[in-house]
Formats: structure tokens, C-alpha cells, sequence
């Protein structure tokens, strides 16, 4: 299978997809293709979300799809999965909610952001507090939350 021994090998949040540490970086073996879908190592593969896999190449992070294709390649400094049909990336030190072709959808946010989750997701305000939105960038709640969690079962943990 391997042309080199493995360090360690890991299934992503996928049971397809096995994340294979080499010395020279990581690989991604699908169970599907039934072969190694990176062509060169990577520096981190992350979760397996909406047919799209987060990978990290030196010190930015991009997206590819299920054969290993480069799909999303800007230099985002931070990330996360796609979730509703949208993924956040930092970029210049702000946040966007970008689609699968890449555009910007929401955004540009100053500070934090959440990943949606039943449409809905929080936005970090000026003064620390954070925001319900929706995927349209609708304000459902203004600044009234402190450190929430995401949702899980419809519902998020707020202080």
C-alpha cells in the first residue's frame, strides 16, 4: 500500500478515508478509490465535511475534494469545515463564510466567528459579546451572548 513506512494512521471524522502520517508529512488513503488520493504529502489533513476535506499546506490551509483535488487554494490562515454549504476562513486577519466555488458569501467579520450550524451561526462583536446571524447575514439577537459553544441538537451553550 505504502511506498514508505507509516508513522501513524488515523480514519479522519470519515470511516472512508484513512489520514496516514509519513516522515515527509501526511497522505490520505481513500477506501473507495482503494489508493493514496494525495499526490504529494501534506502538512495536516483536518475533518472530511460536505464531499470537501481541509488540508493544510505549510503553514495555510486549503480544501480538496474526495480525489484529491485541490478545490479551494487561498492562503487562509485559519478555517473551518464546510457546514450548511459554507465554510469560515480567516484571510487578512478577518473572517468570511465563503461557498464552495470559493466566493464570499458573508463577511467581512473583525473578530470571531462560529461554523453554521441549522443555518445559524455567531458572530463576535466589537465589545466582546456575540450575535446570532443567519446565512444571510441576518442579526437574529444584536450582541447579547458571552463565549457561546456551537450547536448541538438545536441548541448552544451561551454564558
Amino acid at each position: 500500500l505504502l511506498p514508505e513506512p507509516a508513522e501513524d494512521i488515523k480514519f479522519l471524522n470519515n470511516p472512508n478515508f484513512l489520514k496516514i502520517r509519513l516522515e515527509n508529512g501526511h497522505k490520505l488513503y481513500s477506501k473507495y478509490a482503494a489508493k493514496i488520493i494525495t499526490k504529494k504529502p501534506v502538512t495536516d489533513l483536518y475533518d472530511y465535511a460536505e464531499g470537501i476535506i481541509m488540508i493544510k499546506n505549510d503553514k495555510y490551509i486549503n480544501f480538496m475534494d474526495t480525489t484529491g483535488r485541490v478545490v479551494l487554494s487561498k492562503k487562509y490562515i485559519a478555517a473551518g469545515n464546510f457546514s450548511n454549504g459554507l465554510a469560515r476562513v480567516q484571510l487578512d486577519n478577518k473572517w468570511n463564510y465563503i461557498n464552495k466555488k470559493g466566493q464570499v458569501q458573508l463577511g467581512p467579520f473583525t473578530n470571531g466567528v462560529t461554523d453554521f450550524v441549522n443555518n445559524r451561526a455567531f458572530i463576535e462583536g466589537p465589545k466582546k459579546y456575540w450575535a446570532l446571524i443567519d446565512k444571510n447575514g441576518k442579526n437574529l439577537t444584536y450582541d447579547v451572548f458571552i463565549s457561546p459553544k456551537n450547536f448541538v441538537n438545536n441548541y448552544a451553550l451561551t454564558g
